[in-house]
């Protein structure tokens, strides 16, 4: 399922936060801004990577409500 996990080095004064979401109706940008915002981030760098999932479980996905 989805989740976030942070990896810290405080040591360096640096942390890395990993966003997985599942579905189509997720909206990872949204949760990367908060997280931004409210760690008070002043350099920061957003990836994104897109998975395409097995077209043999397209039937098994959540659909937008």
């Amino acid at each position: 399922e989805s989740h976030i996990s942070i990896h810290t080095w405080p040591e360096s004064h640096y942390s890395a936060i990993d966003i997985f979401t599942c579905g189509r109706n997720m909206r990872p940008y949204l949760a990367s801004q908060f997280l931004i915002e409210q760690l008070e981030s002043k350099n920061h760098l957003l990836k994104t990577i897109n998975r395409d999932y097995p077209i043999s479980i397209e039937h098994e996905l959540r659909r937008t409500v």
